[in-house]
């Protein structure tokens, strides 16, 4: 399904912080797990996308990414 980056992130104060249980290239975080815009987690730069949404499967509460717009 398709969500926004916000429904999965928060970015406050330069940080993402993931607001649910997310997994991606076989990695996961976890809501509490922040990290700075423009660090590379996952191996991604998840701050390319604040503003684009997220092609997720939602497993047991569990957001697989699947791909980014």
């Amino acid at each position: 399904m398709k969500v926004s980056f916000s429904e999965i992130f928060d970015v406050v104060e330069g940080s993402i912080n993931p607001k649910v249980p997310v997994t991606y290239n076989g990695s996961g975080l976890n809501p509490g797990q922040s990290f700075a815009l423009g660090e590379t987690v996952m191996g991604v730069d998840f701050s390319q996308y604040t503003n684009g949404y997220l092609e997720v499967l939602k497993e047991d509460g569990i957001y697989h990414i699947q791909s980014f717009y």
